[in-house]
Order: structure tokens, then C-alpha cells, then sequence
């Protein structure tokens, strides 16, 4: 998820403040990249606790969403039964294999009608669209650059490697009546 950005707000710089004591005179070593940490959290009407990173100019959650609640405080319908699930025209969500221990690993599964009610996220956040997606793969160096890891800011590769930031595809639930990687 991606914070919705204010208009009126500042572009803010991540600051990264490196201290280093120098017992000798002798020759200078380079610093090790630092590994980002997450630069704040956001919770949802469940409670749900989600971490988040800048990159770029942009707020990230480090999470996948794992609400079954709207931000309205409704409860989102779970299906459990695939062949429902590839006929639904409303709004719903499904725990990966249908088990609900995926949870803080995959989060949930929603359908288009569900990301459609512009509901899931904490207030302030939004399903990131694609060009918010197109503005992170800019930042770390355009399509053919953000696949490779050496094109990557220092930032997102240590924060990949750190498993912070993994932007994981959780799964996808089919018309074949599986839920697929």
C-alpha cells in the first residue's frame, strides 16, 4: 500500500545519520551501505500493525494487507469455496489455501470488487495504482533497470536482501477453482 500523497506536503528526505569512530590515523575504509529500517507504521480497524518504508519520494507499507474488516469498521465477506469465488460480482476476500495461519505471511486475498470500494486501506493509504508502481520502478531505475539488483537504489537492495521491503505476490485466487503462487 502506498500513502496517499498530500499535495501541500514537502517532499521529505530519508536522513541517515552514520557515526563512526576512527582509532587510527591510518587509511579509510569504505562505509557499509546502511540497512533502511522501517520509517514508520500505519494500523488498521483490526489492529493490524503494518510497517512502513520510504523509498523515493514515496511510503510504503512492508506488508501485505491482511484486513478482513473495511475502514468503515464492516466486515468483508470471507469465500472459502472457489467455484463461488470465480462467480462473485460483490465484494469479498479468502486467506491463501483457505488457511487462515497465511495470514502474516501472504495477508488476504481480495477480489477486484473489494479493492473497488476504495475501503481496505487505513485512512490516508491507497491500493497503489500503476503509476504509483511505475513511479517506484522510475526511482530505482526504470523497467529494464528495476529488475536488475545492481540498477536498485542501495536503499531498496539492502532493504530487500534485510526482507523489509519484499513486495510479495501473495498468490492469486483462478477461475480453475485453485488459488495459485
Amino acid at each position: 500500500m502506498q500513502k496517499r500523497a498530500n499535495r501541500f506536503e514537502r517532499p521529505a528526505a530519508l536522513a541517515v545519520l552514520l557515526f563512526s569512530a576512527c582509532g587510527s590515523c591510518g587509511p579509510q575504509q569504505a562505509k557499509p551501505t546502511p540497512i533502511p529500517q522501517p520509517t514508520g507504521s500505519v494500523s488498521d480497524v483490526e489492529g493490524n500493525v503494518y510497517p512502513t518504508i520510504k523509498i523515493g519520494q514515496q511510503e510504503w507499507m512492508v506488508e501485505n494487507l491482511k484486513t478482513a474488516t473495511y475502514n468503515t469498521g464492516a466486515p468483508i465477506p470471507n469465500v472459502t469455496d472457489m467455484a463461488a469465488w470465480s462467480n462473485l460480482s460483490s465484494p469479498a476476500y479468502s486467506w491463501p489455501d483457505n488457511d487462515a495461519t497465511n495470514k502474516d505471511v501472504y495477508g488476504a486475498l481480495y477480489n477486484w470488487y473489494a479493492v473497488g470500494t476504495n475501503q481496505l486501506c487505513p485512512a490516508g493509504w491507497t491500493i497503489p495504482s500503476s503509476d504509483t508502481w511505475g513511479t517506484l520502478v522510475d526511482t530505482q531505475g526504470g523497467k529494464s533497470g528495476a529488475a536488475r539488483p545492481q540498477a536498485q537504489s542501495a536503499a531498496l537492495r539492502a532493504a530487500r536482501h534485510q526482507r523489509i521491503f519484499t513486495a510479495r505476490a501473495a498468490r492469486r485466487a483462478t477461475v480453475a477453482s485453485e488459488i495459485s503462487d
